[in-house]
């Protein structure tokens, strides 16, 4: 009996880019990244300054974006003296200090006060509920994060 014909199995083709479309959709792939890496590190950087907008979900996707498109911009975040110790610490899982948790949620709740009492109008209550909702979920993941604390191995003793 004859066996019927099956086809070749699909071979795998280099992930390298060999026509000059693929090259540029390439190149056009890691501008779209690096913009959106750098628009990441511009809300981040207005997330440390608002109460509502978060900062370290914006700098770990920020992380992410130049990890895919500029390994220099990766470096650069990830050394930065503002903000790069903050990042490799929350990747490594260490956690986060006492004072910037006590600072994060001090300043948090009295921004939140001030908007909720002055600057949101009386008829807008429903807004001031969710300014305390948020509140109190950034209050929770805040204390449920792991406190980072720098002390130094103890020496060993001779």
């Amino acid at each position: 009996m004859p066996t019927a014909n099956k086809p070749a199995p699909l071979e795998r083709t280099s992930t390298t880019a060999s026509s000059p479309r693929q090259v540029e959709r390439h190149h056009l792939v890691r501008l779209l990244f690096l913009v959106a890496g750098l628009l990441c590190v511009g809300l981040g950087l207005l997330g440390a300054l608002l109460p509502l907008l978060p900062t370290t979900p914006f700098l770990l996707l920020a992380a992410a974006c130049f990890a895919r498109s500029s390994a220099r911009m990766h470096h650069w975040l990830h050394h930065n003296r503002l903000f790069g110790a903050y990042i490799q610490r929350y990747r490594a899982g260490d956690g986060m200090p006492l004072r910037a948790k006590v600072m994060t949620l001090l300043i948090m709740w009295l921004s939140l006060g001030y908007s909720a009492v002055v600057a949101v109008p009386a008829h807008w209550w429903p807004l001031a509920v969710l300014l305390l909702l948020i509140g109190i979920a950034t209050t929770v993941h805040i204390i449920r994060l792991k406190t980072y604390t720098s002390s130094a191995p103890a020496c060993p003793e001779r």
